[in-house]
């Protein structure tokens, strides 16, 4: 079942983050984070692994270009379609 949680980031919110994580974690649940910047992506794998201990073997962290790549890959057996790096960002 695919879940869907949003918002703008926020400092405050990374407890809020790391809680909802942590529950769907102790679910087992495969679970996808998408951040706008590859910068917002490592923070939160960080804070997710190193600060607050989680186990983030099934978690993907991705942002919206790095997504957009590997659904193509997946959909198209790893070939490229396009090789321009900017059109994902478009």
């Amino acid at each position: 079942m695919l879940k869907v949680c949003y918002g703008p980031f926020h400092p405050d919110l990374e407890e809020a983050f790391a809680a909802r994580l942590a529950q769907l974690a102790a679910r087992r649940a495969r679970v996808l984070v998408v951040a706008p910047s590859r910068l917002l992506a490592d923070r939160l794998q960080r804070l997710a692994a190193v600060e607050k201990g989680l186990a983030v073997a099934d978690v993907h962290f991705h942002t919206f270009s790095s997504l957009a790549l590997e659904a193509t890959a997946a959909a198209w057996g790893g070939a490229r379609l396009l090789s321009d790096p900017v059109f994902h960002d478009r």
